[in-house]
């Protein structure tokens, strides 16, 4: 039911925003709602995918009320008109809000944003939880969250197609776009325009084939770079973490700790020289 009152702009909630980050035509916001709370109906002007990460509300769509328990997944068109109320525990939420760029390849890639879905799908909210966990954990890569989010339209949108496991013919040059620009990748739009096919259909195909997402690819391909010169040489490691494109060495220990299971240094003193 589209709305006829002005809507909130994106990045804007009734609740209570605790978190957001502005990446690739997309706003991703962490929201939380007081137990017992009531918001009167409203719009949102872009389409917004809900993922509710704890508590439940009643959530009223002209004559529909739909109960959204934690876990499920919401997409909520652009202009469509609806009200909330939350139950003792309030809820916290995990916000994806699309820009105009985004609508419209989502409608390329044959899906439809026109419809209300409520999906309680485990798979779909494991598409939602990667890409709010990706969001906060402090050395996220907009090409790591431009390549979730777009699994995650491609899930709880319906219209996408199974993808083949084959290996593209375009993967190769993908991949060597990617390793030729570790420090700055280019966005996926832009290597789905290379391959020529559609960034939805690039990102699923790619996930398919390489088994990770491109975001996921450079961060390992920058650590496994990052490794080389830990082993060959007696770089300092700040000039390493630049080097590989990380903000600063902190940016760089965590992330090498999460992939390698040890430290940078410790990397170093156990198989490089010291």
């Amino acid at each position: 039911m589209l709305s006829s009152s002005p809507a909130l702009h994106r990045g804007q909630f009734f609740g209570r925003v605790v978190a957001r980050t502005d990446v690739a035509g997309l706003v991703l916001s962490e929201t939380r709602h007081v137990p017992h709370g009531a918001v009167p109906a409203h719009a949102h002007d872009g389409a917004l995918v809900t993922l509710v990460l704890d508590g439940s509300f009643a959530e009223r769509v002209g004559r529909r009320t739909d109960s959204v328990e934690p876990g499920m997944v919401v997409f909520h068109p652009a202009g469509e008109s609806h009200a909330n109320r939350f139950n003792g525990g309030g809820a916290h939420c995990f916000n994806v809000q699309l820009g105009d760029e985004w609508l419209a390849r989502a409608v390329e890639g044959g899906v439809s944003t026109q419809d209300r879905v409520t999906c309680p799908d485990p798979a779909v909210s494991g598409r939602a939880l990667a890409l709010w966990r990706e969001s906060v954990s402090g050395d996220a890569v907009p090409l790591a969250l431009e390549g979730l989010a777009v699994l995650l339209l491609a899930a709880v949108l319906p219209g996408s197609r199974p993808i083949s496991p084959k290996m593209p013919s375009w993967l190769p040059r993908a991949i060597e776009q990617l390793r030729s620009s570790v420090t700055s990748p280019p966005p996926i739009r832009a290597l789905a325009a290379e391959a020529g096919v559609h960034p939805v259909y690039f990102t699923r195909a790619f996930r398919a084939a390489a088994g990770c997402t491109p975001g996921e690819y450079i961060r390992r391909y920058r650590i496994e770079w990052a490794c080389a010169r830990l082993r060959g040489s007696r770089a300092r490691l700040s000039d390493i973490a630049q080097s590989a494109g990380f903000a600063d060495q902190s940016h760089f220990t965590r992330t090498f700790r999460r992939i390698v299971g040890v430290t940078p240094g410790a990397y170093r003193r156990a198989v490089g020289q010291g």
